[in-house]
């Protein structure tokens, strides 16, 4: 009796492998097939959003090849802005920034290849992931309910074809900045793979690759630090080790994460060492103007991240209306008095609460040497609601400020969770989880209608909305529609009609889009009193106008209303320096803005030029040569050169 029940045991502890058939051809050329087809009409689309930061604005990856020390060594706004942001713990994303540069040397300002490498970044991660997920549900001890490989194959397929068609993932493939994302999450999946190879096969050498895989995720966007906790969690709940077990396979991950902490903090600092107080950048701030901002009781913003986190989960369920932008106030700050904070607190408490009660019982099942190893249906959702929790954490806000108040973009690591839940409920639902990956499984219309009703919807959306992301004009003209009381959809609408048209000569057409514009901006304004591009667009549009008086004051307006913020005092004493050298003749004026404003950013050529001008207008030809030398110093090999600047060099050089 007893050597009966020990020859069953050694046959339950034998892993199954995986079933590499022919047949799986056809489900790894219909995921990447299908990921690539739903994004195709993104294939015209131009650079839009925030590619300006990591490309057409940023001027090391302008340089091509030439600027990858820079860019992988620097802050990823440095390139855009000459120095970091000042958002807690900085962003240091090389490797994505390096495939830019790279991009640029080879392809230039085209956004067509650029377009077509996320997309087939995309296809490739559907490919990887179902490979990921085939790995996962072999590596358990025990059938999860019936035929093992079945039940593995079907759920590994689904899962992947759901996640690919997700409307919530159109930012990411669509919006080229957004390839972190996807760079990212795909080396988290190959990092995964290799570590159930590795409880597999026992070769070490799947986990030095898993190591590779995962600093590489860790250079793609810093979200990968989160699996430190996802790793002993699957181990634990599909390959069957016991806690200590898992924890150790994790070690070497976790001292991978350290060495590149380490490295990211000597370069662009860590986290917590710096805070925003500016409501764009911060919205968890007591908007008290005229009054400077101070931060919201942590009971409150508790409150409004609990009610964020519920938008998330809601926008995954039903992914309408979508939106690149949920800055300040789309998204107001709520006390725990208001109901959908209650709500909000009360579904993931109980959501937490099952996880967690599902995973004790498990491990006390475990103890338990007569019980076995199981993976039940429940620890599936077990793992899927801990794992949907745990990487969505890291840009809740309540951990630290990640620099807006959420993103759809933030959701794509962690909607593989919802992803693997909601199938697994369906399988159950549907008695689907025995049948063998096959074409024909779907011809059954108990997994084709349930199937159809939620792939149908979500590529139609995917599809529908792919074209709003074509350009900033296309985007922002939608987006208004929908974050109406988001000051940054505001600002960004009337930044693209006013930049749209702003070297246009004098037209009523021009002059009528350039008071939308002002329009526009005001009610960002109204929206965020603090918003100081704002009032320093309205001040280019005044002087644009020919207004120098009212361009005079906003600004001044911007000067006085961010002293500390040196973009800002950049960008306003310039802008002013040239309203009165330009429109009013008065260089005595003009000539210290200047001055002032290239002490914030020594290496503005335009500022360079004009302070140059007004030198050579004031009769003071030393100083004006001197500037002029300096902005020709200054120019990049990607950087136009202005003729004219060579005649105002001649003409000081004359007199």
């Amino acid at each position: 009796m007893s050597k009966k029940k020990k020859n069953t045991a050694q046959k339950i502890h034998q892993p199954l492998a995986i079933n590499h058939q022919p047949s799986y051809r056809w489900a790894y050329s219909f995921l990447f097939v299908f990921a690539v087809l739903l994004y195709a009409n993104t294939l015209n689309h131009k650079f839009a959003f925030d590619d300006s930061v990591v490309i057409t604005g940023n001027k090391y990856t302008l340089q091509g090849i030439d600027g990858i020390k820079t860019l992988a060594t620097k802050d990823l706004f440095y390139g855009i802005y000459g120095t970091s942001l000042d958002l807690e713990g900085g962003r240091w994303r090389p490797l994505t920034l390096v495939m830019f540069a790279i991009e640029y040397e080879f392809f230039g300002d085209n956004a067509m290849p650029y377009h077509v490498i996320n997309i087939l970044l995309y296809g490739i991660t559907a490919l990887v992931l179902f490979m990921t997920l085939l790995q996962i549900f072999a590596s358990s001890p025990t059938p999860l309910r019936g035929e093992r490989g079945a039940k593995g194959e079907v759920l590994a397929f689904i899962t992947t074809l759901l996640f690919i068609a997700h409307p919530i993932h159109t930012e990411v493939v669509a919006n080229i900045k957004s390839r972190d994302e996807i760079a990212s999450f795909l080396f988290l999946c190959l990092m995964l793979f290799n570590i159930f190879k590795f409880v597999k096969t026992k070769n070490k050498k799947n986990i030095f690759y898993g190591i590779l895989c995962y600093f590489t995720a860790l250079l793609s966007k810093e979200n990968g630090i989160t699996f430190i906790a996802i790793i002993p969690l699957a181990l634990f709940v599909f390959a069957g080790k016991s806690i200590k077990q898992s924890f150790l396979v994790t070690v070497p991950f976790f001292i991978t994460a350290g060495i590149y902490l380490a490295i990211r903090t000597s370069l662009v600092g860590m986290i917590g060492d710096r805070e925003s107080n500016d409501l764009t950048d911060n919205p968890f701030l007591l908007n008290n103007f005229p009054d400077l901002p101070t931060a919201l009781p942590f009971i409150e913003k508790f409150a409004t991240v609990c009610w964020i986190l519920l938008k998330y989960l809601l926008l995954l369920v039903f992914p309408h209306p979508l939106t690149s932008d949920y800055g300040f106030n789309e998204i107001p700050m709520i006390r725990f008095s208001d109901p959908r904070a209650i709500i909000s607190v009360l579904i993931y408490g109980g959501l937490i609460f099952y996880a967690l009660k599902i995973l004790v019982k498990e491990v006390k099942a475990r103890n338990n040497p007569d019980s076995g190893i199981r993976v039940p249906d429940s620890m599936i959702l077990s793992f899927s609601i801990l794992y949907f929790i745990i990487t969505i954490s890291i840009v809740s806000n309540l951990l630290f400020l990640i620099g807006t108040t959420m993103g759809e973009r933030f959701a794509f690591i962690s909607s593989l969770g919802f992803c693997l839940a909601l199938v697994s409920l369906v399988l159950r639902m549907t008695n689907m989880s025995n049948y063998e990956l096959k074409p024909d499984v779907f011809k059954n219309p108990k997994l084709a209608f349930p199937l159809l009703l939620l792939l149908v919807p979500y590529s139609y959306k995917t599809i529908t909305r792919n074209p709003a992301w074509k350009n900033n004009k296309t985007l922002f003209t939608t987006d208004v529609k929908t974050s109406t009381n988001s000051a940054n959809a505001h600002y960004y609408f009337a930044n693209t009609m006013f930049t749209e048209h702003i070297n246009d000569d004098q037209s009523a057409t021009r002059d009528s889009l350039f008071f939308e514009a002002k329009k526009e901006f005001r009610v960002a304004m109204s929206i965020n009193p603090y918003f100081h591009y704002c009032y320093y667009n309205i001040g280019l549009i005044w002087e644009k106008l020919g207004q120098p008086d009212s361009a005079i004051v906003y600004q001044q307006k911007t000067i006085n209303l961010k002293p500390d913020n040196s973009m800002a005092q950049y960008m306003a004493k310039g802008a002013l320096g040239l309203v009165y050298g330009k429109l009013k003749g008065d260089f005595e004026k003009a000539i210290p803005l200047l001055k002032d404003a290239l002490a914030n950013k020594p290496d503005d050529t335009g500022y360079h030029e004009n302070l140059g001008i007004c030198y050579a207008m004031k009769g003071d030809y030393d100083n004006s040569i001197r500037e002029f030398d300096t902005s020709l110093k200054l120019k990049t090999k990607l950087e136009k050169i202005d003729a004219r600047i060579f005649m105002n060099i001649a003409l000081s050089w004359q007199n």
